[in-house]
């Protein structure tokens, strides 16, 4: 899975072939680091289902949740 952060903070996942912004579940407002719950992104890896590894970023978010992103473009300064 492909991603970025934007300049202002807010999380876009690619779908379809374009970024598209993601939103919070819990309220009507974009997925983004204004959030406390937005952790920052980390390098690691985990296994595949066929059992190669696979090496990418890691995004926690909301509590427990977290994405992996093969590619993870984080844009803020």
């Amino acid at each position: 899975m492909k991603g970025e952060i934007d300049r202002k903070g807010n999380l876009l996942i690619e779908r379809a072939g374009k970024l598209r912004p993601q939103f919070c579940p819990y309220k009507d407002i974009p997925c983004g680091d204004h959030c406390p719950k937005f952790g920052e992104p980390r390098e690691d890896c985990i296994t595949a289902r066929d059992g190669t590894y696979l090496n990418g970023i890691t995004l926690p978010l909301c509590s427990r949740d977290q994405l992996f992103f093969t590619e993870l473009i984080d844009e803020r300064k």
